[in-house]
């Protein structure tokens, strides 16, 4: 994989004015190509031994969710709720 040309290409579908990602460059961002960029980096950022610096948190693939939200899953307890946030019904 060439990192820097997948990297410009991330910039490139970037949706500046509404924050997100697109398919392509110069289409609307959307919730499914976001998600899925966001995915790659935190992966590729492992696989490249990269932090971060928070940015991005770790992720597991095979669920599509964070580390962070995954631990308390794996202990059998509901993952923490972040300061502000309601609580679930």
């Amino acid at each position: 994989m060439h990192h820097a040309r997948a990297g410009a290409f991330s910039q490139a579908c970037e949706g500046t004015e509404t924050g997100g990602f697109a398919k392509v460059p110069d289409a609307h961002p959307d919730p499914l190509h976001t998600y899925m960029s966001i995915s790659g980096f935190a992966l590729t950022a492992a696989l490249l031994g990269q932090d971060s610096d928070g940015c991005v948190k770790g992720l597991c693939p095979s669920l599509g969710i964070s580390l962070a939200a995954l631990s308390p899953l794996l202990m059998g307890l509901p993952p923490r709720q972040c300061q502000g946030e309601s609580p679930l019904p």
